[in-house]
């Protein structure tokens, strides 16, 4: 018989502690990251549904109906409130024979730009584009 083995010793039980501390905090930080990564995708996909459906109602319109700023704008107001995560920060209307001269007015693309924050605080934007065809 060894009569150096006299079981666990207080090292023993600190090296337990500090794997039992060390899986802990990574399972921790793993959950963090994945609560933050899917607050990020809720949030963009919250802006897009809503920018979608401001698109189908621009569909429902005649072209002549969609063609200014003020009427696009009165579109996104008359939507319903805006979610607070996120901001439609600009809105534009380019003509086709706006740069094209001598070209018919036939199409038109409606851009709409939303700003929010990710969960860290930094700022985040996408653009969305809407082709409108004169019928």
């Amino acid at each position: 018989m060894n009569r150096n083995e006299k079981g666990a010793l207080g090292v023993d039980a600190a090296i337990g502690i500090v794997i039992f501390m060390a899986a802990t905090a990574l399972i921790f930080n793993m959950y963090l990251n994945i609560f933050k990564y899917t607050y990020d995708i809720n949030v963009h996909e919250v802006a897009l549904s809503y920018v979608v459906d401001i698109f189908e109602q621009i569909d429902y319109k005649r072209y002549e109906q969609v063609d200014s700023l003020a009427e696009i704008q009165n579109l996104i107001n008359a939507s319903g409130s805006q979610p607070d995560e996120f901001t439609v920060s600009a809105v534009s209307v380019q003509k086709y024979s706006d740069t094209n001269p001598g070209k018919q007015d036939v199409v038109e693309r409606i851009c709409i730009r939303v700003q929010y924050y990710d969960s860290d605080g930094n700022p985040k934007e996408f653009n969305m584009y809407k082709i409108k065809v004169k019928e």
